[in-house]
């Protein structure tokens, strides 16, 4: 299975503690306002800023869309939650935006409504002080939870103007700035005319105060810790310059935290920006707060500041991809931290610091499968936060954390395998989350972990072999969700959590042989997908997961022999890959998935009888995996891919009766699996595909070119048994192995190589032999067994073995014997019995075991009295040993007689044809001959033979 996803919410309490709070939040629709939003944000927070401080007001932008990823909307209520304000982008498409009436609903619910302020970007606001609302309401840029909600007009200022043409959205701008002016006011709580004269002000302001604090802001500190350096050394000027140089310290502390926290996270928000231009910027940041510190070395509070810096850098690192710059981070966050607390142990708040990093470092050793540095991180992480939860064992971020930790290394011990230790951990980190969360039924985090760590326990369950306790774990991890849903239906993050674990439900379902639930589960996640990308359809992480539900619906419906239905569902993964792949045509893994869509089409086709459709669709699949090799030219996956696309297309060329171009696709086929036996020569999959491949060479080859075909499969039998010698316990090995001998033994039959056959003959034996072994309970092997045996015994009597072959017969007469006794009323195994005694018998003859060739011969007759051919092998035994008249009965008695579609006469000259080209002979023998030659009477068919 996938790993389960990294925790990286194991320190999002602690991070709480640390995040800041904003004056203002910024709702707008992403359509036709982002340029506006951008700006206005700007302008506001640069109001009457002092030259030294980043902002005068801090306010919230959302930079990304929900209904490009939903998932975020967690992180939008804490935000909503910690803003005095929010300021409303009014417009139509603000209006019809369900996420800014979510946000705004969530907001007036918790802060009121006084705390709204509208900024109209488009459409109309008109007052109705009768009716105490904006009207006309059809015609209203307002979301619907605002209609009606207004005791009386609200602050609003007009921006239509600016929408058209953003550039002129600026400070410079009078218009533009006044209505800034008016919300910012509003925010910091004071006159319009006051903040407008502060803002003129500014400049000159700054100028004055350069000499004290413009240093400390450009390094971000540097200049306070000079300062102060020199108030030290300057004894005549220390009274002044120590206070402000106290001053603009305290001030760069304040600032600095909130400088960390908008760089790094703004960098996590902006898309497609290089690695190394996110390094340069952080390190620059890194290289300014590190002289602030370094001007105050004993601050414990810049210390820890400084470690917070680096989690976040690390954090921005992670998610732009770079675990390397991230664990360095991370490492000197924790760093700073173990220094922190090694000044106070008893410190709680460094101490949780220390968990935090630890746990996080952990996650990226889990990722990169460093799994014993994992284990040894996640421990001491799980060690410190047990510690802290004995001094407050109610204090909530303690608890969880202590849950997430015993989950996190139940992870690190399902990737080595020790599957009964991950349940012991994860057992032990559920019983924590579900203590946790009945403290708080209602709190849908709590709810969501118990959730995920069941996903883990099933997974385990799985891996063990209890699928019923794994099925019952994801259930109840399934009902957990569509909980949380029902309590948040408008949350995607938490239906989309069902459609998942309804996805690994379905698996489950079809280990336990339960098709029926399996395809329900599977439907049921096709419909949350539907749903949700009806929301959003350009949404490419629900596009995917609804092409993985349909494919496996198909799958079902492939299986119950529903092809049309099969079909259909493949093709409209096959569809919704394409456009995915299309957007992100540098991404191996979409490709991929393509071309696996086009073999399952080409297989659902197949079934259909659309051969045709099967065969252009494996075509394309090998086309398009053989263009990706040519980008990605050592990714074995899409060498797998290949070599499994040129085989199928070669078996429909070969069903059309294209042999030239189906041996051309297997040749193709050949290629790819030489290039990954290169690779790994002792992959079992690939040895076997390779094997396929040179089987199906050699059948087309067989009537055209004998030496290429021999050779074919005598390649492949290589493979075949060095497949049956890794698997000696898997049947199928040693019916390929049969199956392979079987053609291989013809060819060299046809060829005249006499020995080579027998030799291919006694291993197709050998095989069999193996297959009753391992299935001692299956008559199908038996009886295809016995068949094989005789036809060893023939060909021995061909080389002129008579020994080898009487042994086979005994052989084979073993296990016709135990056939019989498994069903003696059955007419034809009784016949068949009969047969393999005859068979004794007619080898006796030839080695001179007389005595049990009579016996074998008159058992066939005891059971079936009335065949004649059985009569035959007894006259000979009779006359060999000297019985001349008992054996004339017979020769003579049935004469005239039909076997089958030949005369009596005929059977006993051929016998006595291959018995004297074996050096057995009897003077009676000519006496017969001479008789036959005879005019015979009118052949009579024996009412026995009837």
């Amino acid at each position: 299975m996938a790993r389960a996803s990294s925790p990286a919410n194991a320190g999002a309490a602690a991070a709480d503690d640390r995040a800041p709070g904003y004056d203002a939040f910024i709702s707008y629709s992403q359509r036709g306002d982002k340029a506006v939003a951008r700006a206005l944000r700007t302008v506001i927070q640069t109001i009457g800023k002092p030259w030294w401080k980043v902002r005068s007001l801090n306010v919230f932008l959302d930079a990304t869309s929900l209904s490009a990823a939903p998932s975020l909307w967690q992180g939008i209520e804490e935000k909503l939650d910690r803003s005095r304000y929010l300021i409303l982008l009014a417009s139509r498409e603000a209006a019809e935006s369900k996420w800014v009436d979510k946000e705004v609903s969530h907001f007036i619910a918790t802060k009121g409504i006084d705390q709204l302020l509208i900024a109209l970007t488009d459409g109309d606001l008109a007052w109705n002080d009768e009716a105490r609302d904006f009207g006309p309401s059809e015609a209203l840029p307002l979301p619907p939870c605002l209609r009606g909600r207004f005791a009386e007009e609200p602050l609003w200022v007009d921006l239509r103007a600016f929408r058209a043409d953003p550039s002129s959205a600026t400070g410079k701008n009078q218009a533009f700035l006044h209505a800034a002016l008016d919300l910012a006011a509003t925010i910091r709580g004071v006159e319009k005319a006051d903040l407008y004269s502060e803002e003129v002000r500014r400049q000159r302001r700054s100028l004055r105060l350069a000499y004290g604090v413009a240093v400390v802001v450009a390094a971000l500190g540097v200049g306070a810790g000079i300062a102060a350096w020199f108030a030290v050394r300057n004894e005549e000027r220390a009274t002044a310059e120590a206070e402000r140089a106290v001053r603009n310290f305290e001030i760069a502390k304040g600032t600095v935290d909130d400088v960390v926290f908008d760089i790094a996270q703004g960098l996590r928000e902006i898309e497609g920006m290089r690695i190394e231009n996110v390094h340069t910027i952080l390190t620059r940041v890194e290289e300014a707060v590190s002289r602030l510190s370094d001007a105050a070395a004993d601050d414990t509070d810049i210390m820890r500041s400084r470690g917070a810096m680096l989690g976040e850098f690390g954090d921005t690192y992670l998610a732009a991809g770079d675990r390397t710059r991230a664990m360095e981070s991370y490492s000197q966050a924790l760093a700073i931290a173990r220094d922190l607390a090694a000044t106070d142990p008893g410190n709680t708040l460094w101490q949780d610091d220390i968990w935090v990093d630890l746990s996080k470092i952990g996650d990226i050793e889990l990722e990169r499968e460093n799994l014993d540095a994992a284990r040894k991180a996640f421990e001491e992480a799980l060690a410190t936060v047990s510690r802290l939860r004995a001094i407050d064992p109610e204090k909530t971020s303690w608890w969880r954390g202590e849950a997430l930790m015993h989950g996190r290394i139940g992870r690190v011990r399902f990737a080595t395998n020790d599957f009964a230790g991950t349940l012991e951990a994860e057992e032990q980190s559920l019983g924590l989350h579900r203590a946790l969360s009945a403290t708080d039924p209602e709190n849908t985090l709590w709810q969501r972990d118990i959730a995920t760590v069941l996903e883990v326990i099933a997974a385990a369950k799985e891996e063990t072999g209890d699928l019923p306790g794994a099925t019952a774990a994801l259930t109840e991890s399934v009902g957990i969700g569509r909980k949380l849903h029902e309590d948040d239906p408008g949350n995607a993050l938490r239906w989309r959590d069902v459609a998942l674990r309804l996805l690994r439900l379905g698996d489950l379902d079809v280990k336990l042989g339960h098709t029926a639930a399996a395809l329900a589960a599977w439907q049921e996640s096709v419909d949350i997908a539907r749903h949700l990308t009806s929301i959003d359809p350009e949404n490419a992480v629900w596009l995917h997961d609804l092409s993985v539900g349909l494919d496996r619906v198909a799958g079902v419906r492939l299986t119950t022999g529903n092809a049309r239905a099969a079909v259909d569902g493949y093709q409209e993964s096959l569809d919704i890959l394409r456009k995915l792949a299309a957007l992100d045509p540098q991404d191996p893994d979409l490709q991929q998935e393509v071309a696996g869509a086009l073999g399952r089409v080409g297989d659902a086709r197949l079934a259909l009888g659309d051969l045709a459709g099967a065969l252009a669709a494996y075509e394309e699949q090998a086309a398009l995996t053989a263009g990706l090799l040519e980008r990605w030219p050592g990714d074995t996956d899409l060498q797998d891919i290949l070599l499994v696309a040129w085989i199928k297309a070669g078996d429909a060329r070969s069903q059309t009766g294209d042999s030239a171009r189906a041996l051309s696709a297997y040749e193709e086929a050949l290629k790819a699996a030489h290039a990954l036996l290169k690779v790994a020569p002792d992959h079992i999959l690939w040895r076997n595909n390779a094997a396929e491949a040179l089987e199906r060479i050699g059948g087309l080859k067989r009537d055209t070119d004998e030496a290429g075909a021999v050779a074919a499969y005598e390649e492949a039998l290589v493979l075949r048994r060095s497949l049956a010698a890794t698997e000696p316990d898997q049947p199928e090995r040693h019916r390929a192995i049969v199956a392979n001998l079987e053609q291989l033994g013809y060819l060299k039959a046809r060829s005249g190589d006499g020995n080579g056959a027998v030799a291919a003959m006694e291993e197709m034996v050998a095989a069999g032999r193996d297959l009753v072994r391992l299935l001692p309970d299956s008559e199908e092997e038996a009886i295809q067994l016995a068949g094989n045996l005789d036809r060893l015994a023939n060909l021995k009597m061909a080389m002129n073995d008579p020994p080898g072959a009487l042994a086979a017969w005994r052989e084979k007469l073993d296990l016709v014997r135990a056939l019989f006794v498994a069903r003696p009323d059955d007419a034809a195994r009784r016949r068949n019995l009969a047969g393999a005694w005859a068979d004794v018998a007619w080898g006796g003859l030839f080695t001179g075991d007389l005595a049990d060739s009579e016996a074998a011969s008159r058992e066939a007759i005891a059971l079936e009295p009335g065949e004649t051919a059985f009569l035959v092998k007894l006259a000979h035994v009779l006359m060999l040993t000297g019985r001349i008249e008992a054996a004339d009965a017979i020769y003579l008695g049935q004469r005239g007689t039909m076997l089958g579609d030949r005369r009596w006469e005929e059977v006993v000259l051929d016998d006595f044809h291959a018995l004297r080209s074996k050096n057995v002979d009897h003077p009676h023998m000519a006496e017969i001959e001479r008789i036959f030659a005879s005019p015979d009477p009118v052949p009579a068919e024996p009412a026995a033979a009837e």
